[in-house]
């Protein structure tokens, strides 16, 4: 997955191999939170998410991807690629992507 990434398909897809939690990891990822209402820092408008938790997984992951899901059109569009860097894994346990604190220097969603 990189930049060229322009919505979601469940090709390449990970799943998880233990069932059990609440959150386990299911087709389609999780849907994620807003930690703080879209705002303003000086000339750049900003977002930020929860951490997302899936609980009692067992999978590995290079990246995730952030993309609309709410059913109006278009829908899946790619919103942001996320590169862990290296592997992630996690073994019947919590896989955890955690989000930057909201600011306009700082969160996960900026534009200037």
């Amino acid at each position: 997955m990189d930049e060229t990434v322009k919505y979601y398909n469940a090709t390449n897809e990970v799943s998880s191999t233990t069932s059990g939690g609440s959150n386990d990891y299911a087709g389609g990822g999780g849907t994620l939170t807003i930690s703080t209402n879209p705002t303003t820092g000086g000339t750049t408008a900003y977002l930020s998410f929860d951490n997302e938790i899936f609980t009692a997984s067992t999978f590995t992951a290079r990246g995730a991807l952030i993309y609309r899901s709410d059913g109006s059109a278009p829908t899946n569009n790619a919103v942001a690629v996320l590169d862990f860097t290296a592997d992630k894994t996690a073994t019947n346990g919590d896989f955890q992507i955690s989000f930057p604190t909201a600011g306009a220097s700082t969160a996960i969603i900026r534009i200037a």
